[in-house]
């Protein structure tokens, strides 16, 4: 239990970053998605790994947009480096696309693609940049026999040499080899069409 608040249920994913955790807010009663900064020992720079973090964290509780995940609380107590996210009921486009044994009709891609690109686009309109559109950030939240898409991790801070050459690398724009956070509205509308 994290500040006598959030109760963790179940790890759900965790990279070299951060880990993601099912949680319950017991004071609201709710579900949420957290997700925690880890620690690096052997990595010096963690103070601009948090700011990094927080500042992503905050750029997301300024959008308000449905297609995309709706940020809750952020705490930086006690040595921890937490967000807390509305649950979703789903997969990612990417586990849908492998796990499923269907393909998606012609009206589902047109919905997903065309909700994410209006999600995009009201986050560019305040100056926000995803910098990593790929299937595995495109969340398809179960609403009823619909699938609503959900960007997640919106701001993300990372090495090119951190990213996974297969499920990120690929939809990666040209002009963030050189420089991962040297990204432009051109840059995530890159990704989003290689998505």
């Amino acid at each position: 239990q994290l500040l006598d608040r959030y109760r963790l249920d179940e790890l759900l994913s965790s990279n070299q970053e951060t880990a993601v955790y099912r949680c319950q807010d017991m004071r609201l009663s709710v579900t949420g998605a957290l997700k925690c900064l880890l620690e690096d020992d052997a990595d010096k720079s963690d103070g601009n790994r948090k700011n990094a973090f927080l500042t992503s964290m905050r750029n997301l509780a300024r959008l308000n947009h449905p297609n995309i995940v709706h940020l809750t609380n952020i705490e930086t107590k006690n040595g921890l480096v937490f967000s807390v996210m509305e649950w979703l009921c789903g997969m990612t486009l990417r586990q849908h696309l492998i796990d499923m044994n269907e393909t998606l009709t012609m009206p589902e891609i047109l919905e997903i693609f065309i909700s994410t690109a209006e999600a995009v686009a009201s986050a560019h309109l305040m100056a926000i940049f995803h910098k990593q559109i790929n299937p595995s950030n495109v969340f398809l939240n179960v609403l009823g026999t619909r699938l609503a898409p959900k960007i997640l991790n919106f701001s993300a801070t990372k090495d090119i040499e951190r990213l996974d050459p297969i499920h990120e690398l690929p939809f990666v724009s040209p002009e963030q080899f050189s420089d991962f956070n040297q990204v432009t509205a051109q840059s995530d509308i890159f990704s989003l069409c290689a998505t």
